[in-house]
């Protein structure tokens, strides 16, 4: 028989909120995360339901979602979904947002 964890072990859990910056900027206008305060509000209410790490995916369909140097950045691309995520890299850094976001929180982020 399977034993109820302690709430030790349960304080001790690690929760994760896998954030696909794609995915909420491909959503109909006005309703992504376009912006550091709709980042912070998603970020915030994670943290209140007891998320404690954050997994950012960097990768769009071979591209990155950040401003680089390095890495080929999704400026355009033939999916019509991705042009959107293309115009916010434009006007903010949505990682160094999200990264410098959970560091304010308390909250662990993996990119």
């Amino acid at each position: 028989m399977k034993q109820k964890p302690s709430k030790l072990q349960r304080a001790n859990k690690i929760k994760i909120l896998n954030l696909d910056y794609l995915s909420m900027c491909s959503g109909p206008p006005g309703k992504g995360l376009y912006g550091e305060d709709k980042i912070r509000k998603l970020l915030a209410t994670a943290r209140g339901h007891g998320i404690n790490r954050v997994h950012f995916r960097t990768s769009v369909c071979g591209k990155v979602c950040y401003p680089s140097n390095v890495m080929t950045v999704l400026d355009s691309e033939y999916r019509l979904f991705t042009l959107r995520l293309a115009e916010v890299i434009r006007k903010i850094d949505p990682l160094a947002t999200t990264v410098r976001i959970c560091r304010e929180l308390g909250l662990e982020i993996f990119a």
